[in-house]
């Protein structure tokens, strides 16, 4: 995969201007992952929660 160019030169911050058009880096992801977990776990229904 040619995408293996992600990885931000010294100086350079590629998460400051989020590009729609680019797909997400992996620390978006699970940035927005844990997020979901963490309103997972707050809305969550007493004795429904599986963890």
């Amino acid at each position: 995969m040619a995408k293996e160019k992600q990885v931000a030169e010294p100086g350079k911050t590629v998460a400051k201007k989020p590009n729609p058009k680019r797909e997400p880096t992996a620390l978006q992801i699970y940035a927005e992952a844990e997020e979901c977990v963490f309103h997972a776990k707050r809305t969550a229904i007493p004795g429904q929660s599986e963890s």
